[in-house]
């Protein structure tokens, strides 16, 4: 059998297949009506005290510079690290349980964010 013959054949073959491009946070380029998610913000306070509440607000960053705030209609997605240090609503409702540290992170088709946030007793 020829290899030399089968190995520009598999070379084309792979080359066709499609890439997904990536930013540095590897997060997936997204399409949101027609324009490129670049990030998403998590805005709130990185230090809260034990036994209160914050609420977070999510936002779209696109690479044209507009924004968009997500609310959880928009099938927003939040979760923590620690629900014994800090709990989170899909409503991004942040409750302090105890003193520590949890990371709390955001979820919109894919592109995603993390924050710390410490509890203070």
């Amino acid at each position: 059998m020829n290899f030399k013959f089968l190995l520009p054949i598999a070379f084309t073959a792979f080359s066709a297949l499609p890439v997904a491009a990536c930013d540095s946070d590897d997060n997936p380029d997204v399409v949101e009506n027609g324009k490129v998610i670049s990030e998403i913000d998590i805005d709130g306070n990185s230090t809260m005290p034990n036994n209160q509440e914050q609420q977070l607000k999510a936002t779209l960053r696109y690479n044209d510079g507009s924004t968009k705030v997500l609310a959880s209609s928009d099938g927003v997605v939040w979760n923590t690290s620690d629900a014994s240090v800090l709990t989170v609503t899909q409503e991004g409702l942040a409750r302090s349980v105890k003193a520590g540290t949890s990371k709390i992170s955001v979820n919109y088709q894919g592109v995603k964010e993390e924050k710390d946030i410490l509890v203070t007793p």
